[in-house]
C-alpha cells in the first residue's frame, strides 16, 4: 500500500511539475481553460508537498507534522508550589507563566509545563537504555550540547542530586548524546539530553 502510494505521488509530482513549469505560450491554443488548470495545479502541488510526507500507508515516510510549528504541553502533580517555583524558576531558570492557588505554568525550555498540586505519579527504574536503568515514566527536553553543558554545570553548582550524573551515551554510535537524570522536589524524574547536532536526534 505504501509503495503504491509513493509511486503514485512520484508520478503525480512529475506530471504536475511538467505541466506547471511549461511556458504559457506553449498552451495558448487551449485558451483560458488551460490558464485555470495551471492555477489549480499550482495549488495541488502545495498540497502534495505536505500530503506526500505522510501517506496513509504509513511506513517510514517523514511525518507531515514537521511542517507545523508546535510546542509540547505537559501537566503533572507536585506537592508544593513554593518548592516547585524555586526549583523550576531559580534552579532550572524557567520563566513562570500563569498561575492560580492550585497550579503554575512554566516555560520549560520553550515548551509549556503545568504543575498542579496533587500526588505525583509513581515511578520505577525499569527503562533499560544503554548501560542504565532509567526511571519510568519520565519527562525532559533535548538541548544543544553547549547549552546542556552549561546547565549541567549550573545544576552541579546548585547541589542538585543526580539520579544519573552527566554522562555520554552511545559514544561513537548513531545518536551519540549526553544525558543526565535528576528529580524535582516532588520526586518527578527529569531527563535532559544534549546533542552536538540536532539532525542526529532520530539517527538509527
Amino acid at each position: 500500500m505504501h509503495e503504491n502510494t509513493s509511486s503514485f505521488n512520484t508520478c503525480f509530482h512529475n506530471a504536475v511539475g511538467y505541466l506547471s513549469n511549461k511556458r504559457m505560450s506553449q498552451i495558448k491554443p487551449y485558451g483560458s481553460f488551460s490558464q485555470k488548470l495551471i492555477s489549480k495545479i499550482s495549488n495541488i502541488r502545495v498540497f502534495l508537498v505536505i500530503k506526500s510526507e505522510n501517506p496513509l500507508g504509513g511506513g517510514s515516510a517523514p511525518c507531515y507534522h514537521r511542517h507545523m510549528k508546535s510546542l509540547f504541553h505537559l501537566a503533572y502533580h507536585v506537592t508544593d508550589l513554593g518548592d516547585a517555583r524555586d526549583f523550576y524558576g531559580r534552579v532550572l531558570g524557567c520563566k513562570e507563566g500563569r498561575s492560580t492557588e492550585t497550579w503554575v505554568d512554566f516555560d520549560f525550555f520553550g515548551h509549556q509545563i503545568s504543575l498542579h498540586l496533587g500526588k505525583p505519579f509513581a515511578t520505577k527504574n525499569t527503562g533499560h537504555v544503554g548501560d542504565h536503568m532509567v526511571p519510568m515514566p519520565h519527562m525532559g527536553v533535548i538541548l544543544r550540547l553547549t547549552d546542556w553543558i552549561a546547565l549541567s554545570e549550573r545544576l552541579t553548582t546548585e547541589g542538585v542530586t543526580f539520579e544519573i550524573p552527566p554522562v555520554v551515551r552511545f559514544a561513537s554510535e548513531p545518536g551519540e548524546q549526553r544525558t543526565m537524570f535528576f528529580r524535582d522536589p516532588s520526586g518527578n524524574p527529569i531527563e535532559i539530553k544534549g546533542f552536538a547536532d540536532f539532525e542526529t536526534v532520530f539517527a538509527s
